[in-house]
């Protein structure tokens, strides 16, 4: 669902935080609902997501919170967050030539393998400088 939403939650985003209101309204519109209704609190619906641009990077918590990530620094989130940053690590440590998509196609291969709560395919797309505005 997100990636055939590709084009109406990357256009003309004005922040991060515009990203994540917009992933959340594309899930609460296709029926996704809190994980607790009784409790209160954020809404949140168990996703955990990761938005970057070429200089910046952020991470978007199940309750829509958006964390701006280290610099420079490998990153993951989820349940196979142990085996993408080890996978990541050891193709970085290889001393062969590795681009960058390709070490992040590789680590999210690797947590989908061994990680029974990962599934599906990875939705992984480059996004231009402007996508995301700098602020």
């Amino acid at each position: 669902m997100i990636s055939e939403s590709a084009d109406e939650l990357l256009g003309n985003l004005s922040s991060p935080h515009d990203f994540a209101q917009r992933v959340r309204d594309l899930l609460r519109a296709d029926g996704y609902r809190e994980v607790k209704d009784d409790e209160v609190g954020p809404l949140q619906f168990g996703q955990m997501l990761m938005l970057a641009r070429p200089d910046k990077s952020w991470t978007i918590g199940a309750d829509f919170s958006v964390l701006e990530l280290p610099a420079d620094r490998l990153w993951a989130e989820g349940s196979g967050r142990d085996l993408v940053l080890g996978a990541a690590f050891g193709l970085q440590c290889t001393g062969m030539k590795h681009s960058d998509s390709e070490i992040v196609e590789r680590a999210l291969e690797a947590a989908i393998l061994w990680d029974v709560s990962c599934g599906g395919s990875p939705w992984c797309t480059e996004l231009s400088y402007g996508t995301i505005a700098k602020p």
